[in-house]
């Protein structure tokens, strides 16, 4: 574990919740940064993309980003772009 990541966790703990946290969640940039590209970009394509500017430890897989997209999707689609193929 990185230790931008095991801040994270410890943080996380400190609200006394359960699981592990998505970065998605506890990351504001990376958030913001995925909102403005997810519905332009495929889920691979944004998952290389990120590690290219964010860097290994704030890296994430494809799949946090498509759990990401289907419990965000009617807001980040409000926000403009289709991804109808998704």
């Amino acid at each position: 574990m990185t230790d931008y990541r095991a801040k994270v966790l410890v943080e996380w703990r400190r609200q006394h919740r359960r699981g592990t946290p998505s970065l998605l969640e506890v990351d504001q940039e990376l958030r913001a940064y995925v909102d403005r590209e997810i519905v332009q970009r495929t889920f691979a394509d944004l998952a290389l993309m990120i590690r290219e500017t964010f860097g290994p430890e704030r890296s994430i897989s494809k799949s946090s980003l498509g759990r990401y997209w289907r419990r965000h999707k009617d807001r980040l689609l409000a926000m403009g772009g289709d991804k109808s193929g998704f």
